[in-house]
């Protein structure tokens, strides 16, 4: 992909990371419970990952946030726009 993307990336609660994210120019997301995700992680896997960590929580919510994951790890680039708070 030749063109750069803007993401809008939450520095944790109470923006906990956020002066990590600016002084070492990265970002990252964590969902703990989920468990560290290798690269290539499925689809599937990452749905039953999040079914897993969340039981109590609706179907759907699950699926948004298994697809916000996906799209991280799948999409962000280095040299993409970063906004944080």
């Amino acid at each position: 992909m030749n063109s750069k993307r803007l993401w809008f990336v939450r520095a944790g609660r109470d923006a906990a990371f956020f002066d990590s994210f600016r002084a070492e120019g990265y970002v990252a997301i964590g969902w703990n419970r989920v468990g560290k995700l290798a690269a290539d992680v499925s689809d599937e896997e990452l749905e039953q990952r999040f079914a897993q960590a969340y039981p109590e929580d609706k179907v759907g919510a699950r699926s948004v946030w298994a697809a916000q994951v996906r799209r991280f790890m799948r999409e962000v680039e280095i040299g993409d726009g970063v906004v944080s708070y």
